[in-house]
């Protein structure tokens, strides 16, 4: 059976007990929860070999993260333990007419800034490993989504699994100086930035 490795940021759930706003809290749930550790989770599951690979610092928090996902047998194996803390979100539940907020603090949590990803080709055997970006983060949201939609994108349009990894990776990095959850860039702009030129140069 295939194992599926997923990377992210997993980061530390804060939210109001029931549905509480924020301004009326003073007791908040303690949870851990990232796109891409929730994926592994679930795919562990369904039975699937499943292993997540991130940062996390090597206290007693860090410790925590990593034992949330154990207990649902998910192989960490491979989570490197370093820097100084783990991001944080603030969940406020919605309710009827009125939306759940979130609010992201993650600045200089030890999941670092530099962007870049591993492919792995089950039919050739090939590991196909990108260009690594270091990322000047303007918004974190949407980074994980932009990739799987760069990936998406170049085996359907036909790129070799080299050229995949290159754009998605480059769609990714490119999401994360563009505000709110979609990427919207080009694939020119995909391509260019793939390609090596991410001088940040105004277009002429």
């Amino acid at each position: 059976m295939a194992k599926v490795v997923t990377s992210g940021e997993l980061m530390i759930r804060l939210q109001p007990y029931n549905y509480e706003r924020f301004v009326q809290a003073d007791h908040l749930e303690f949870s851990f929860g990232g796109g891409e550790a929730n994926v592994a989770v679930s795919l562990a599951n369904y039975g699937l070999d499943a292993a997540f690979v991130t940062k996390l610092p090597a206290h007693a928090i860090g410790q925590a993260a990593v034992n949330s996902l154990r207990r649902y047998g998910v192989d960490t194996s491979k989570i490197v333990r370093g820097g100084d803390r783990v991001g944080i979100y603030f969940n406020e539940k919605g309710a009827s007419q009125r939306g759940s907020v979130c609010i992201y603090d993650r600045a200089h949590s030890a999941f670092d800034n530099g962007w870049s990803a591993m492919l792995y080709d089950v039919k050739s055997g090939e590991y196909c490993f990108s260009k690594k970006y270091e990322l000047h983060i303007i918004d974190r949201v949407g980074g994980g989504d932009s990739f799987g939609g760069g990936l998406i994108y170049s085996l359907l349009t036909g790129k070799d699994t080299q050229a995949a990894v290159e754009f998605a990776v480059a769609a990714s990095a490119l999401k994360h100086s563009v505000e709110g959850d979609y990427n919207m860039v080009t694939v020119s702009e995909v391509e260019k930035l793939a390609g090596g030129d991410g001088s940040g140069r105004i277009q002429r």
